[in-house]
């Protein structure tokens, strides 16, 4: 019994009162049984709902920490093996504290990062060179997340069969929120005064945000088109460079796409764009409180749309060949949450040497095993490649 209290892990996920971070932190329960999880907010005030959504949650300890109070951030990792950060939005941060605290206690990482700047950020000398004891991963999850290993996938088979990649076309489509609540509300509006990174010809450009839509057909959606624009996702970014850093005189293009429904979210987020002030649309605080304030209408339209979430990998090749990849899960929330534990089991596993990756950068063999939990889950309906 000692022996085993001794080699018990502990993680702790930060915004674990949240929607994605209590789904996360449910599942790495489910994940590994034995680990003892932390969940760390500012405040309890959500722990009530959470656990109500997620039993799992209702026995675990709770920790106060303050993304802005680096010492308490630090407090919660002492005594920790995994640090999970869920706590978005993370559009227009300009400091990864939660890395910081871990790289600073020793405590291995991973978050759902979906701000590329920030992304990109993490893999500066100022961090990679800190990072010499303990394995990272930014932008985990599902999209950013398990999409680049589904795109590297393509990549891969193009590249056995003797091809080299030409372009790689990501198309996201979510149900209202898929449950995910008020944070993705507030990111996406966040997103439209970002340019959204994209690959052209193989030099990176920015395009403007919720631009060049095209008609996206969808398995999940029984063959169904939506009109998915340009957004800006870490996954064009990181599965670009990771894919030029192998073909590096590849003229890549990779761009990203998104689609929700109804379609009158799509007409809001367009007019919005055109009519609401830049600087109104970058304050965190403004969208995040407007989230907030329009939560009963979100949560009623969720009622009505339902939650699906599905990701469209399209890699076209050098020869013209399309390889297609796709994944419908019933539930985003479910979805973020459970990819973002499996990515974390890999660390706890010590699958990943030290260092900082993006999700493009891990071995075949650590891509394979999360993907093998998403694709087994009971809530995804679809997995093609």
């Amino acid at each position: 019994m000692l022996l085993a209290q001794a080699l018990a892990k502990r993680a702790v996920v930060f915004g674990g009162t949240g929607r994605v971070g209590a789904s996360t932190a449910a599942h790495l329960k489910r994940l590994v049984p034995e680990l003892d999880v932390v969940v760390s907010a500012r405040s309890d005030r959500g722990l009530r709902r959470a656990s109500r959504r997620w039993p799992e949650v209702a026995a675990m300890d709770f920790v106060a920490s303050d993304l802005g109070d680096g010492a308490s951030l630090r407090a919660a990792l002492r005594g920790c093996d995994l640090a999970v950060h869920c706590a978005g939005p993370f559009q227009g941060k300009v400091m990864p504290e939660v890395l910081d605290a871990a790289l600073a206690e020793g405590v291995a990482y991973v978050d759902v990062c979906d701000e590329t700047e920030l992304c990109k950020l993490a893999k500066t000398e100022a961090w990679a060179s800190r990072a010499t004891e303990v394995p990272c991963v930014v932008s985990a999850g599902i999209w950013p997340g398990v999409s680049a290993l589904m795109a590297k996938r393509g990549v891969a088979r193009a590249a056995d069969a003797g091809a080299a990649p030409r372009a790689v076309d990501y198309a996201f489509y979510t149900a209202g929120t898929g449950n995910a609540g008020p944070t993705i509300v507030s990111a996406t509006f966040l997103l439209l005064v970002t340019p959204a990174l994209c690959y052209e010809g193989g030099a990176l450009v920015e395009r403007d945000a919720w631009s060049d839509a095209r008609d996206i057909p969808f398995r999940s959606l029984g063959g169904a088109t939506r009109k998915c624009r340009l957004l800006d996702c870490p996954d064009a970014y990181t599965l670009g460079a990771s894919v030029l850093g192998d073909f590096p005189d590849a003229p890549l293009s990779v761009s990203s796409r998104f689609s929700t429904e109804p379609e009158l979210w799509n007409g809001l987020f367009g007019l919005s764009k055109r009519l609401v002030p830049d600087a109104l649309l970058a304050d965190r605080d403004a969208m995040q409180a407007l989230a907030l304030f329009s939560e009963p209408v979100v949560r009623a339209v969720d009622a009505l749309v339902g939650s699906t979430n599905v990701m469209k990998v399209d890699v076209t090749d050098d020869r013209g060949v399309v390889r297609t990849l796709e994944h419908g899960h019933d539930d985003l929330e479910t979805a973020v949450g459970l990819a973002t534990a499996a990515f974390g089991k890999e660390l706890l596993d010590g699958a990943v040497a030290p260092g900082i990756y993006w999700p493009s950068d891990l071995p075949p063999d650590v891509s394979d095993r999360i993907c093998d939990v998403v694709r087994e889950d009971a809530g995804t309906f679809l997995w093609e490649e």
